[in-house]
């Protein structure tokens, strides 16, 4: 030996750490440590390796480790360890282990090999730790991740634009992927009709185009989840006759889960799946399961409820335009009659008195006093009878349009008022269509009653443009404001009446005020191009 290689090894001695302290460390360790001869048997067994894998030292001890691997996991073992005699270090390897009784343990494995001062490995060392709980801990977690993100996705579909119609097959897509069945629909109860509608129907091999079927409850397998309120999981159901209808007959299926859709106590329907195999369905899928139907009955319900409150709402409005169209042709009717025959016939009444005058001699003073006062009453009468009939229905805003009228309107307003009133319009001859025309006004009218009554306005401006796809009326004032409160108070039926007037267009009406810098109303209203 050289003289330089006998120093290290006697540094090494000095540095040696007592067998016996080894041996305490080894086997107060919480960890399975493993020692392998070179011919690849076990050789050392500490307790914490007799804890895991329940067996004792004298148990195991000259057996390879092979024998505490899964059987489908020798394999890696195998090829590991030839690399391991060959120098190479494994630092914690997952893999898959066996107890005595043959239950399975998930461990993480460091190999090392151990080698004498020649460079030869006389034995090899493993260190096991137990990460079952671990492993099954992260599981939890990614299985919880993957539900969190197909209820987000759910809420997605349920939640678009589209109707709940259009979006059934999407609803049933996500479920199939995320349960892995293959069949699966949406049964939907009609109680009043008996009928039960599968909606979203996919996987059916002899109907793989029909996604919508309806058919009377009492043929369907979805009865038996309806008529209970309970799951039903059958397994080879197509051998039990009562089974054997129509759709579980198209499907072929061997397996059937059903699963109540419930609001509030009530049932709406059956989330059906179906495999064309026979499998053992766990209680952790059963409960996946669950919550899907849970989760599905409460998005489909409210989406429903907003369908058909939406509906609603637009059975109003359409209700509310109707009536205004026939609020406007009775007043246009009422003001042709009054201007045309009332007018006419104080015109007449005008040119009688005219007449009667005529012929009164010189000496009939009183009496002509009288007729003139009578013809100052009558032409105060015409006029009231012209202001009342424009105010009913405007013969500008039928003869010469939008532009007109409004001008009309915001000069008599600084007429009646003595509040000064600017007007601009742009481009000047505008061209809107009756009704959209008829709402502006009517829209500006109020804007007026509004100034009037509440604003104690000095100046007020009235803007009227038209856009690209759009008019836009302005009415501004420089008066008191108007509260948040009111501007949002239902209860406001001026402002009320104002919004709903461009509903059926898709219009909108916005209001800005500020206390004593007055208050701003903007409308718009979509018009085609």
């Amino acid at each position: 030996m050289s003289p330089r290689t006998q120093s290290k090894t006697q540094d090494r001695k000095k540095g040696d750490v007592p067998h016996s302290y080894l041996e305490e460390i080894v086997d107060s360790s919480n960890d399975a440590i493993i020692g392998e001869t070179p011919e690849g048997t076990i050789a050392m067994w500490n307790p914490a390796a007799e804890r895991l894998f329940g067996l004792k030292s004298g148990e195991i001890k000259g057996k390879r480790i092979t024998a505490i691997m899964a059987p489908d996991r020798s394999h890696e073992l195998a090829r590991m360890m030839k690399q391991v005699r060959q120098g190479k270090r494994f630092d914690h390897f997952e893999t898959e282990c066996v107890n005595k009784d043959g239950l399975s343990i998930d461990v993480s494995m460091t190999v090392v090999p151990i080698q004498d001062d020649k460079g030869n490995i006389v034995s090899v060392l493993s260190i096991v730790r137990d990460i079952t709980r671990r492993k099954k801990g992260r599981a939890t977690i990614e299985r919880r991740n993957r539900e969190l993100l197909t209820f987000h996705r759910l809420s997605e579909i349920v939640l678009s634009p589209r109707s709940l119609a259009e979006s059934y097959l999407d609803i049933v897509d996500e479920i199939r992927a995320a349960t892995g069945f293959p069949i699966a629909s949406i049964a939907l109860f009609d109680e009043a009709r008996q009928m039960i509608t599968f909606q979203g129907l996919r996987g059916l091999p002899r109907r793989p185009n029909q996604s919508v079927l309806e058919l009377p409850v009492d043929e369907t397998i979805s009865s038996v989840v309806i008529r209970t309120g309970k799951p039903l999981i059958e397994m080879h159901v197509l051998d039990q006759p009562a089974y054997r209808s129509k759709v579980m007959r198209w499907s072929r299926a061997q397996t059937f889960v059903g699963f109540p859709l419930k609001v509030d106590k009530r049932i709406i329907g059956c989330l059906n799946l179906a495999h064309t195999k026979s499998i053992e369905i766990s209680p952790d899928t059963s409960r996946w399961i669950e919550s899907l139907a849970n989760y599905v009955a409460v998005l489909t319900e409210r989406k429903r409820s907003e369908e058909e409150l939406r509906s609603s709402r637009e059975q109003l409005r359409e209700l509310s335009k109707h009536i205004q169209s026939v609020v406007e042709e009775e007043r246009k009717r009422i003001a042709r009659e009054i201007h045309d025959v009332l007018g006419q016939e104080l015109s007449l009444l005008q040119l009688e008195l005219s007449l009667m005058v005529d012929q009164l001699g010189q000496s009939e003073k009183e009496l002509r006093k009288k007729a003139k006062s009578m013809s100052k009453l009558i032409d105060v009468s015409i006029q009231s009878v012209q202001r009342i009939s424009a105010d009913l229905r405007p013969t500008l805003l039928d003869n010469l349009g939008l532009g007109a009228a409004v001008d009309w309107a915001a000069k008599e307003f600084q007429k009646r008022t003595g509040i000064p009133c600017h007007f601009s319009v742009d481009p000047p001859e505008m061209k809107v269509d009756q009704e959209r025309s008829t709402a502006l006004f009517r829209i500006l009218q109020e804007a007026f009653t509004n100034v009037l009554r509440h604003a104690k306005a000095t100046k007020v401006s009235v803007q009227l443009v038209k856009l690209p796809g759009a008019v836009v009326l302005t009415v501004q004032d420089n008066g008191v404001g108007i509260s948040l409160q009111r501007i949002t108070d239902s209860k406001s039926v001026g402002l009320t009446g104002m919004r709903e007037r461009v509903l059926p267009w898709g219009g909108t009406l916005a209001i800005t005020s500020k206390p004593a810098k007055g208050t701003a109303i903007v409308v718009t209203v979509p018009i085609e191009l």
